[in-house]
């Protein structure tokens, strides 16, 4: 499946980790540390209710799920950032 390595935002209190993000199909995004432990996973089953939002910082991506918290996702740039989110907008 698809991966992709990024860190998840977190409060000011703590600081960012690496994450690796794997596609496990249309519906299924699951969040993994890099020692391969689950740490969420995203259902995107129903994509009338998934919203992404690119902010205009170019490094973050919102995935909204109103059945989850928000997932904020910090990349290295505009150009990983926008090809992740083609990525998702075509499953």
């Amino acid at each position: 499946p698809p991966r992709s390595t990024l860190f998840p935002y977190t409060t000011l209190f703590r600081s960012s980790r690496a994450v690796a993000l794997i596609l496990m199909d249309k519906n299924l995004l699951e969040v993994h540390s890099h020692k391969g432990e689950l740490l969420r996973s995203i259902d995107l089953g129903s994509k009338k209710s998934v919203e992404m939002v690119l902010i205009s910082d170019g490094k973050h991506l919102v995935i909204k799920n109103p059945s989850e918290y928000d997932c904020v996702l910090q990349f290295d740039g505009p150009l990983l950032r926008d090809s992740f989110a083609n990525l998702l907008r075509q499953q």
